[in-house]
Parts: C-alpha cells; structure tokens; sequence
C-alpha cells in the first residue's frame, strides 16, 4: 500500500484494508455483483484455463484444475480451503477485510458491518445493473452519463444454466 500511494486511480480487486492504506481521502467506488453470478463467472473463468497453461504456468493447488476436474455442484460444496476462500461470501470479505474473519461465525453481523462499509463509500454499483449503476456514478462525479452501451458477454441468457431458470 505504501508504495500504491504514488498512483492516482486504482482499479482491480482489492480489499478495504488496502484501499484505506492507500489514502483515506480518495474516492472510493466499488462494484458489486450478484453472488451467484460471480459464482457462475469463476467457476466458467477456472474452466477456461487450458491444460498446458495449468501445468505450465499454475501452482500444484489452484482453481483452475480444481474446476475442470469437478462439476459445478462439486466445486460450491469443496472442502478445500483455497477453493471455500475464493466462493464464500467473497464481497463481504473483500469489504470488511481483515474484520472478515473475526465475524465469520457471526452472519447478521458481517452483513450489517459490510452494509456499514457499503455506505461510507463514495458510490457502489451493481455488475447486472451496469447502466443503471453508471447513471448513478456519472450524477455523483456530475458529469454526463454515458450513452447506454449492449452488454455482449452474457453468457447464460439463451439456456438454463446448472438446473436455472434463465
């Protein structure tokens, strides 16, 4: 984060301990998705990986292999600690950060801090809301939103996808 402080716009996944030890005084926006769209969106981005690029580039545990070698039931239900630190309730802890696990036992309260945090931000959108959430954004740095833009990667929109209901 020291070094961080030198750049002037961030963008990526970071969690608020970060963020704050960046610079309390910059704007902070933050996207939200829907969780189990997120879900559906890591498992198909593991899956994607190529056998040789696994072997060739990836440590021994990681997601991808773990994704291509289980269905999608498999990998919501893991055991394993690197895959259940990637799938559990991945915005509530990228915004409490460290708080994270001191209430992990305690549900209400990680939503209700998380909820906390949500509103001590400068904006917060939502992925499967994006127009709607520029909209937004553009009135809170008041400039003229953006012209509405076709979302092209949706992936899932023409079949049912894992026993869904499109």
């Amino acid at each position: 984060p020291a070094d961080a402080r030198r750049y002037r716009l961030f963008m990526g996944h970071f969690d608020m301990d970060f963020v704050r030890a960046t610079d309390e005084r910059a704007m902070k926006l933050f996207l939200l998705r829907n969780p189990y769209e997120r879900l559906i969106s890591l498992y198909d981005f593991w899956r994607s990986h190529t056998w040789e690029y696994i072997e060739k580039h990836l440590p021994r545990v990681n997601g991808a292999r773990f994704a291509k070698l289980t269905t999608f039931e498999g990998f919501l239900l893991a055991g394993n600690q690197f895959i259940r630190q990637r799938v559990m309730n991945a915005a509530t802890c990228a915004l409490l950060g460290r708080q994270y696990d001191e209430l992990a036992n305690n549900q209400e309260k990680l939503a209700a801090e998380a909820f906390e945090v949500l509103k001590s931000l400068d904006w917060f959108g939502v992925s499967e809301l994006f127009g709607e959430s520029l909209r937004r954004l553009a009135a809170v740095l008041d400039v003229v939103g953006p012209p509405e833009i076709p979302r092209l990667n949706r992936t899932y929109e023409a079949a049912p996808v894992y026993g869904r209901e499109k």
